[in-house]
């Protein structure tokens, strides 16, 4: 059995290129956070009419696991 190496070129214009948005999500309410699920899948659904792609959503943590809000990462092609 032979291990024969292929090497494989890729042309810097055939990568793929891709932008990014990062969105700041509030969270409101008086005795703790209180997210309205509805409008969060609204503007993702409305983000990926746009050819947005949601990536990942980070919890801005504050103390004592109290949420100040939820940064949404989206990509798209260039």
């Amino acid at each position: 059995m032979s291990s024969d190496r292929v090497t494989t070129t890729r042309r810097v214009d055939e990568l793929e290129r891709w932008e990014y948005r990062v969105a700041l999500i509030g969270v409101g309410g008086f005795l703790g956070p209180a997210l309205d699920g509805d409008a969060l899948t609204t503007y993702l659904n409305e983000a990926g009419d746009d050819g947005w792609e949601f990536v990942s959503l980070v919890d801005l943590n504050l103390t004592q696991g109290r949420t100040a809000g939820l940064l949404v990462i989206l990509k798209r092609r260039k």
